[in-house]
């Protein structure tokens, strides 16, 4: 057996006989949760909305504490456009996690205004125009030759 063999049936073995797996807060991630965690990351590479939506609500019953699997649920809602999830998701990621405001503003302001929420919406839309704004500057797109950016033809 060569070692890294025996490195990786080492790790299976450890994750296996163990029931928790340490988390950000020390409270633990169980094995039964990283198995739906990573059935939903699957599911959402392969583009099957439903069953990514599934394991990461199925993820957020075992962990509710957890950010990764609201932002999960989050982006996969956005592809499938179920914007009542995605408000739903972002308000739990800002709950959970305030620092991540820049991060959901866009999706979360976009959810917001499907649903005709509007009032609560502009916010979240005003932080993410002006995020993109400073991007854009940042990278100088506006300056691009051939002014296709700047909506030029």
């Amino acid at each position: 057996m060569n070692l890294k063999h025996f490195t990786v049936l080492a790790i299976s073995t450890l994750i296996s006989s163990s029931s928790v797996l340490a988390d950000h807060d020390g409270e633990g991630y169980t094995v039964v949760y990283i198995r739906h965690f990573n059935a939903a990351v699957r599911a959402f590479n392969g583009g099957d909305w439903d069953r990514a939506r599934n394991e990461y609500r199925t993820a957020i019953g075992i962990s509710p504490k957890s950010v990764e699997p609201y932002e999960g649920l989050l982006n996969t809602c956005m592809h499938s456009k179920e914007w009542d999830q995605v408000a739903y998701a972002a308000s739990k990621v800002l709950e959970l996690d305030p620092s991540m405001y820049d991060q959901v503003a866009f999706d979360y302001g976009s959810a917001l205004k499907h649903l005709k929420r509007y009032k609560e919406a502009q916010p979240y839309l005003k932080r993410a125009k002006k995020l993109m704004n400073a991007s854009r500057r940042e990278f100088h797109l506006e300056e691009h030759p051939d002014g296709l950016l700047r909506g030029e033809r």
